[in-house]
């Protein structure tokens, strides 16, 4: 207590309280910051729209579950950037994984053959978000049914393409997911500025969901999931979610 109480007299009280009260202020700011890094991490939400970002998807990736038995389509099919085919009754067939610049080649290849096309068949384990919409948006300028196939899967983005159809099938067998939004490395990205990045990301595409007549409340499904997870849809949510169903024109006129 001497020591304290020199010291005390040494120097100016009020400049001591200021330096712990600028000490205090420091490491509340810190303890913050590590905070909201921790949130952006758990949450593992960012915009997808960003050129090179490679998202995570399940079943595709050693640290992500297993894909359901009820999924025939080869791994290796599914892992490849998205191919596009016309097929025989005028579908268009979209298989693999859907990469920044998917939507581009989508687009191309609509302007090149649309006039062939009726509906678009998926078989994806999804990808970038950005691509997705505007695949989906297509689908919708264009009025193709969507259809996910026995055996096929469409899960991370790959549903919010799905959405895009006017009228929307799942076959028995067929494997819909979603999760949250995520891409690897933004730990380095300011938290901050992740955070505000998912909850744009998340309101757009809420939006695109009522503009489809589809339950946002899907994407509440997808906010709850972990990234390297799936949440896969069963018939009955699918329908309660309006994910599938009747035409989303006659759903759409008669509201």
């Amino acid at each position: 207590m001497p020591a304290v109480t020199g010291l005390l007299r040494r120097y100016d009280q009020g400049r001591v309280l200021k330096a712990v009260f600028y000490g205090l202020v420091v490491g509340v700011a810190a303890t913050l910051a590590f905070d909201y890094r921790e949130l952006a991490r758990e949450n593992a939400l960012a915009e997808l729209a960003e050129p090179g970002v490679e998202p995570v998807l399940p079943g595709l990736t050693e640290d992500g579950e297993p894909l359901p038995g009820d999924v025939e389509t080869p791994r290796e099919t599914l892992r490849q950037q998205l191919a596009i085919a016309l097929e025989p009754g005028g579908t268009l067939s979209l298989t693999g994984t859907i990469g920044v610049g998917s939507a581009d080649r989508f687009g191309e290849e609509i302007a090149r053959i649309g006039e062939y096309v009726t509906r678009v068949r998926l078989d994806s384990p999804g990808g970038s978000v950005h691509d997705a919409l505007a695949i989906g948006q297509s689908i919708r300028d264009r009025g193709y049914e969507t259809v996910v196939k026995k055996g096929a899967l469409c899960a991370s983005s790959c549903p919010l393409a799905f959405a895009g159809g006017i009228q929307r099938t799942a076959e028995t067998g067929a494997t819909l997911g979603v999760h949250q939004v995520f891409a690897p490395g933004n730990d380095e990205r300011d938290p901050a500025s992740a955070i505000a990045s998912a909850q744009t990301t998340t309101a757009r595409i809420q939006r695109y969901l009522e503009a489809m007549h589809v339950d946002p409340a899907l994407w509440t499904l997808a906010m709850e999931t972990p990234p390297n997870r799936l949440h896969y849809l069963t018939p009955d949510e699918m329908r309660t979610l309006r994910l599938t169903g009747g035409s989303a024109v006659a759903e759409a006129a008669a509201q």
